[in-house]
């Protein structure tokens, strides 16, 4: 197993150790069934995010993302729409949520 091969305790030094994170979060990912779902969605999303950055953006607006929700449910509207693109620039500054954003919007994603 590659987890034994670069546990810290068997070859310390930096390499292994973040040899073993990646290993540990691989593991997570693919054995925590929403985890996987969302990494599938993000490898199929041809954006410049990292899966990291994906799921950060996917939390803080799960609420708004249209294709995410039942039909059934009532379409969630944004409380103050004309203040919203204050609310981007200033809390995130990312260029990576502003490409999500700009995406978002022209219907790309």
């Amino acid at each position: 197993m590659k987890a034994r091969e670069f546990h810290p305790d068997r070859n310390p030094g930096l390499s292994a150790t973040l040899s073993f994170q990646k290993i540990q979060k691989a593991k997570e990912v693919l054995t925590d069934r929403n985890l996987r779902h969302l990494y599938n969605m993000w490898l199929s999303s041809d954006l410049s995010l990292s899966f990291e950055e994906y799921l950060k953006f996917e939390k803080k607006f799960q609420e708004c993302m249209h294709w995410s929700s039942d039909v059934k449910d009532t379409p969630r509207m944004l409380v103050d729409a004309s203040n919203i693109d204050h609310f981007f620039t200033n809390k995130y500054e990312s260029d990576h949520l502003q490409d999500m954003l700009r995406l978002f919007r022209a219907y790309e994603i």
